[in-house]
């Protein structure tokens, strides 16, 4: 055959390889969201130490 695909019929390995691509961007999408939302719960994390250190300061 003239194309390099691993399958006979071009139509099924093109939804393989559309399938493979969109995967792989869902998979990239959803690491770059998980480290979005550590880094949000880490600020919220320091803020909210911030304020119970103030509320403690103000409570003595």
């Amino acid at each position: 055959m003239a194309n390099d695909q691993t399958t006979d019929t071009p139509t099924g390995s093109t939804k393989t390889n559309a399938r493979e691509q969109y995967d792989e961007k869902t998979r990239q999408f959803q690491d770059g969201a998980d480290a979005a939302t550590q880094k949000v719960n880490t600020g919220v994390q320091s803020a909210w130490g911030a304020v119970q250190k103030v509320f403690d300061a103000s409570k003595r």
